[in-house]
């Protein structure tokens, strides 16, 4: 098991603005450049056990954590991808991981940028419980001079609704 990709994903989990399925990936690339796997189910199997131990680290969002890993699998047992050679398919797993992780994290402010368009002053907006991206959104739009209200709906279990609220004041 990879200790350095555990470490990492404590780390980037502790990181409020960080999402886990992105953590998620993050980690499990390090297990792919690590790995002295000869085949694809060796792989498999290290994932998977990496997997499980992110699913105790944080076990309050096991769905977060199975969407990001089942992404990350899928993308390289895919029938499509015939490499010839194991290595080959690690670096192809690592280039293609680690751009989308990047894309992911910088399509914030994209997304915060579009949004501003429909945001004008004194409007009221509904959102329910916490997301990074939409926190984004009225941060960027704020910064922008816009002066909006935000109401917010209360989701049981984390609390999430409550986390937004906070965030906001």
């Amino acid at each position: 098991m990879s200790h350095a990709a555990l470490q990492v994903f404590r780390e980037l989990v502790a990181d409020q603005d960080m999402a886990i399925q992105i953590a998620v990936i993050k980690a499990l690339t390090i297990v792919v450049k690590k790995s002295q796997a000869q085949t694809v189910m060796e792989l498999e199997k290290e994932l998977n056990a990496v997997v499980n131990t992110m699913k105790e680290i944080v076990p309050d969002s096991l769905f977060s954590v199975s969407a990001g890993s089942e992404l990350f699998v899928r993308s390289f047992t895919r029938p499509k991808i015939d490499f010839k050679e194991i290595e080959s398919l690690k670096q192809w797993v690592v280039q293609t991981t680690e751009s989308v992780a990047q894309k992911s994290l910088a399509s914030r402010t994209t997304i915060s940028q579009l949004f501003d368009r429909f945001v004008v002053d004194g409007m009221t907006i509904l959102t329910c419980s916490f997301s990074r991206v939409v926190m984004e959104c009225f941060i960027y739009a704020a910064k922008q001079g816009k002066r909006f209200n935000v109401i917010v709906t209360e989701s049981r279990g984390q609390s999430s609704g409550s986390a937004i609220c906070f965030s906001l004041l």
